[in-house]
């Protein structure tokens, strides 16, 4: 995936638009089982890729398993942070059925913060059918933004619409009009700690 980025065609279009983004390098890359030493070396070479080819701009750098172990961002972060000539990372840990506990939630973001670690909860969920559902994802919402607002953590709920049927309970608004909420949609967007309380205009369009 580094060396997609880094080629010449598609490094050419992407730096028009820097100032704007975040280059996550690889959605969710790792099994849930790698250790957190073959994770940091890996993203150290995909980071030193990057930055050769002139890219400035902050790179997303995703929990493995799913986006879910946190493990190797707790352990390795600040390292991999040093590794990248930039300094400029931003980490992403993705909450659904390995979350289904709130004291995890709660104490794991309390660590991150702890350890000065730049975070966001690049994806969560809810708990949908009783956590009868294709993710076993019991977590709760509430929890997850509670805990973002008392670490100050970004976060992105999973996901616009478009989801396919098995998965578009997470749809946060209406397929048919892409505008209208659903009722996900409505709890992270209009709830307590949600998008419309909590957003801050990045300084790139002030």
């Amino acid at each position: 995936m580094a060396k997609y980025y880094a080629r010449e065609d598609v490094a050419n279009m992407l730096k028009r638009y820097e100032r704007y983004l975040l280059i996550n390098i690889a959605n969710e890359w790792g099994d849930h089982f790698v250790k957190s030493a073959h994770w940091l070396e890996s993203y150290t070479q995909a980071i030193a890729i990057m930055r050769q080819s002139g890219f400035k701009t902050t790179m997303v750098i995703d929990a493995p398993g799913w986006g879910q172990n946190i493990k190797p961002i707790l352990e390795c972060g600040q390292q991999l942070i040093e590794n990248d000539p930039e300094h400029n990372i931003i980490f992403s840990v993705h909450m659904y059925g390995s979350w289904n506990k709130e004291k995890n939630i709660i104490d794991r973001l309390a660590e991150a913060k702890e350890l000065n670690l730049p975070l966001i909860v690049g994806e969560f969920g809810y708990n949908c059918k009783n956590g009868k559902n294709n993710l076993h994802c019991k977590a709760n919402h509430k929890t997850i933004l509670q805990a973002c607002h008392d670490n100050g953590y970004g976060f992105m709920p999973w996901s616009w619409t478009g989801n396919n049927e098995e998965n578009a309970w997470l749809d946060l608004v209406e397929s048919s009009d892409w505008k209208t909420p659903t009722w996900w949609g409505n709890e992270v967007i209009n709830g307590q700690f949600g998008v419309r309380e909590m957003a801050q205009t990045a300084k790139v369009y002030e």
